[in-house]
């Protein structure tokens, strides 16, 4: 029998993903509403698989995935998110997820999935993957976290050692790819999509900026 864990913030998702797990022959053993615990109730527990959110209360969940993986926690790690977009894709990936559901997707897909990583495959939804095609960079990311910030246009630069013209430059190819019209349009859209989840106090290069 599969063993997995749920890491995910919203109670009534966790006790849906619970019960189509259950319902279909997957042991729950642990379940927290923390990135900060979910390192911890994988060491306890030894499961054969996490299922994780992004937007957690205390934490980004690409940091879960880091964390998991700087300590040479192999589990396999099936993405389970609202925020579907190919940057958040991207970078879940890279911080080692094993496959990326959105929250939409059907009680079968999600069991599907998860057969799927536990045997040591990777398993992206397919309109996610098509999307994944025109992503944001990783600059093109840091900017959009100034603007959604609150940050001048001279503040980001100084943040990143740019230009100013380039960081103009970057938030007009922002506007094509999010296709927003200006700079309120792109903040807005970035939160909607779930681009942008950590706190500012919390991020490396942006909170201490005035």
């Amino acid at each position: 029998m599969i063993r997995a864990i749920l890491v995910e913030d919203q109670s009534l998702v966790r006790a849906s993903l619970a019960s189509i797990l259950i319902s279909n022959g997957v042991d729950v053993v642990a379940e927290t509403m923390l990135g900060a615990e979910a390192v911890q109730l994988v060491e306890r527990h030894r499961p054969d698989l996490m299922l994780l959110d992004l937007a957690l209360v205390d934490m980004d969940g690409v940091q879960v995935l880091r964390d998991l993986r700087m300590r040479d926690l192999k589990l396999p790690v099936l993405v389970v998110t609202g925020a579907g977009t190919a940057y958040r894709l991207r970078s879940s990936m890279e911080a080692g997820a094993n496959g990326f559901l959105p929250k939409t997707a059907s009680p079968e897909e999600l069991v599907k999935a998860v057969r799927v990583v536990v045997a040591g495959g990777r398993y992206l939804a397919p309109g996610i993957a098509r999307d994944s095609a025109g992503h944001i960079t990783e600059r093109q990311q840091r900017i959009l976290e100034g603007v959604v910030y609150g940050l001048t246009n001279d503040q980001i630069a100084a943040r990143l050692l740019v230009s100013r013209g380039t960081v103009k430059l970057e938030i007009n190819a922002l506007f094509q790819t999010l296709r927003c019209a200006g700079r309120t349009h792109l903040a807005c859209e970035a939160a909607i999509q779930g681009l942008v989840t950590m706190p500012r106090e919390q991020h490396p290069l942006y909170k201490d900026a005035v």
